[in-house]
């Protein structure tokens, strides 16, 4: 498993991974969501003025105005989830066996089973090129924004603290495959096509 692909893959390094896993952002992180929170600023400013403007033309229908109104609340939302999240200075901890899913050549899933039940995020084709298929992580997430700032592999045969924690209920990862539909673990691969695909371990 490359460590550094996987750093990589999902935009963090060693500084990064100490501060998560004391629960809390790195400088770094904090530098970048503030630049998000900016950005949402700016997007809600912008459209603030579009929707005054577009309330006194005549042309403008009322479904127009509510769809604006849906963006307009969603990225105050995103703002206000920005603002919380550099405020409380939290990061939450997953940690269980992953499953991934592939949604097409861009994205797709990555599905963790802890003990408070199932977990799904949207990742990128890179996230998953670098990650091993029915193995276990430790995912470290903002609240509320669901965005993953960091991941680590697991030693399921350490003997810290932390060990019966990974000795979770894995049923919600395959609740609907019979034990014959069971895939094995594996890597996600990229053909020569351009296509994502699965690459399953021959010993498991």
């Amino acid at each position: 498993m490359n460590k550094k692909q996987l750093a990589k893959a999902f935009n963090f390094n060693e500084q990064d991974l100490f501060a998560n896993r004391d629960g809390h952002l790195s400088e770094t992180q904090r530098r970048r969501i503030r630049q998000l929170r900016n950005v949402s600023l700016m997007i809600l400013g912008a459209l603030v003025i579009l929707m005054i403007v577009g309330a006194t033309q005549v042309s403008t229908t009322p479904s127009v105005l509510i769809f604006s109104l849906a963006i307009l609340l969603r990225r105050l939302e995103r703002l206000i989830f920005h603002h919380v999240t550099l405020r409380s200075d939290r990061v939450t901890t997953y940690f269980g066996r992953i499953q991934l899913k592939i949604n097409n050549r861009r994205s797709g899933q990555l599905r963790i089973a802890d003990a408070d039940g199932l977990r799904t995020f949207q990742i990128t084709s890179n996230q998953l090129l670098s990650l091993h298929d029915r193995d276990y992580y430790k995912v470290y997430v903002v609240p509320k924004l669901d965005t993953i700032l960091s991941v680590e592999p697991v030693n399921l045969n350490r003997t810290d603290d932390d060990a019966e924690a990974y000795t979770v209920d894995l049923s919600a990862l395959t609740q609907e495959e019979s034990e014959s539909e069971k895939p094995k673990r594996g890597t996600v691969v990229l053909g020569d096509d351009g296509e994502l695909s699965f690459s399953r371990d021959s010993s498991t």
